[in-house]
């Protein structure tokens, strides 16, 4: 059964496929019947209008009777349920229906259409449902004998997953909804200091999307506002500046069950985590190459972090590397080493071979006839080798200006190449 604000009285007789309405006049009651073609009604609630909720039972559905002019029409609310017992409507005439063989608890909320269907709790074999003026949902469960309380008003914890500093957490963001069950707006006030919402450090609150509820900052020139029946989503993320464990909390300040200025609602949802020490991130982009015999500097030895620390390169500055591909690898240890650890990175650096030096001056002018000799087959590298040339040693050349031809290959042939050298020699 089900009273109204004037004292009517709605009864499911449900053995007679009926509902009956009592409607209170000078201290008596004249009965009429609502609805039509129920079967074993087993659930009825009424709203601020006078509109009847039926779970029409055996017929596996709930039907709206809405009151015009003294008259009712019926339309099905749901039909997609499995013997519905109990059906109850909020301020803000969203249904609760208690469907009793598909084990769950459905919300109704209205919309333009009609409404809006969700589960909001799996119980075995719901068999009455109530709601309260914050919102909260109690469900009578028939397997287990008792009552559940689904806690809407009271504001959530919120625990996340250990994150590494200044990194955000694999679970973030984690979402609250704020919805609004009353009858009218939902003020959220400007505050003479920081924000509404306000969030401590180490959490993020996103309000940028399109579902996000309003933030009022110090300066803003008006209050935030939600409609009635409507709702909006506060996302929270955890980006650790610090390690260890880690609480804080959101604070909304707001005009909850119509309070004003200056005594406003205050709702806190706790946050938690746990940050580790951070890997600091080191960038270093891999040198450009160069030639053997060029010791290591800055130029090369040059990676950075964005936290403050020292860079221990191997191999050192000053290293002269043999000539081809080569790992260099930093060592960075942070100055802060409780927040953060110590971290590596390697970059490859080409090392080119390098061309020896060969010095070789033009022969002195000889006559036609004379055999080539080390006088004039006389080059000189800057480091060991031998040379080979052309025309070779004791060759005879025909007068005229002559080519001479030096190929030198060096004894180290991984750090340096073969070179050549040309010289020009006057045969009389």
């Amino acid at each position: 059964m089900a009273v109204d604000g004037s004292g009517n009285v709605y009864i499911t007789d449900s053995e007679n496929n009926r509902v009956l309405k009592e409607t209170l006049f000078a201290g008596s009651y004249s009965e009429s019947v609502i609805g039509n073609g129920l079967t074993d009604p087993l659930g009825v609630a009424v709203d601020g209008n006078g509109n009847v909720y039926i779970a029409d039972t055996i017929n596996n559905r709930v039907l709206l009777e809405t009151l015009s002019a003294g008259n009712y029409t019926q339309s099905i609310i749901s039909s997609n349920l499995n013997m519905p017992f109990g059906v109850t409507v909020d301020a803000n005439n969203s249904v609760y229906i208690a469907d009793y063989a598909n084990n769950r608890v459905l919300k109704e909320t209205p919309s333009v259409t009609g409404y809006s269907e969700s589960i909001i709790s799996g119980l075995r074999l719901p068999v009455g449902t109530a709601v309260d003026g914050g919102g909260n949902v109690f469900v009578a469960e028939e397997y287990y004998n008792d009552v559940w309380k689904l806690d809407f008003a009271d504001a959530p914890s919120l625990s996340f997953a250990s994150t590494s500093v200044g990194l955000t957490s694999p679970d973030s963001p984690q979402t609250v909804t704020i919805e609004n069950v009353g009858n009218a707006a939902l003020t959220f006030p400007i505050l003479s200091t920081g924000n509404n919402p306000n969030i401590s450090s180490n959490f993020a609150l996103n309000s940028s999307g399109a579902s996000a509820c309003p933030l009022v900052s110090a300066g803003s020139t008006a209050a935030g506002s939600l409609a009635a029946g409507a709702s909006c989503q506060l996302p929270i993320s955890f980006t650790p500046a610090v390690a260890g464990a880690l609480t804080g909390s959101l604070t909304l300040t707001d005009s909850n069950l119509n309070a004003a200025t200056p005594g406003y609602a205050t709702q806190t949802i706790t946050l938690s985590g746990t940050g580790t020490q951070g890997t600091p991130a080191v960038s270093w982009t891999a040198p450009a190459a160069i030639t053997y015999g060029t010791a290591l500097s800055a130029a090369q030895l040059n990676a950075t972090s964005t936290v403050a620390g020292t860079f221990t390169y191997s191999p050192a500055a000053g290293t002269v590397l043999t000539a081809g591909t080569q790992t260099l690898t930093v060592t960075f240890t942070p100055t802060d080493t409780t927040d953060y650890a110590t971290a590596t990175a390697t970059v490859m650096l080409t090392v080119n071979q390098a061309t020896p030096i060969i010095t070789w001056a033009n022969p002195a002018d000889f006559s036609s006839g004379t055999p080539l000799t080390a006088t004039q087959l006389d080059a000189s590298a800057n480091v060991p080798g031998v040379f080979a040339y052309s025309p070779a040693a004791g060759t005879v050349l025909s007068s005229g200006t002559q080519t001479l031809t030096a190929t030198f290959t060096p004894t180290d042939t991984t750090d340096y190449t073969s070179a050549t050298a040309t010289a020009t020699l006057a045969v009389d």
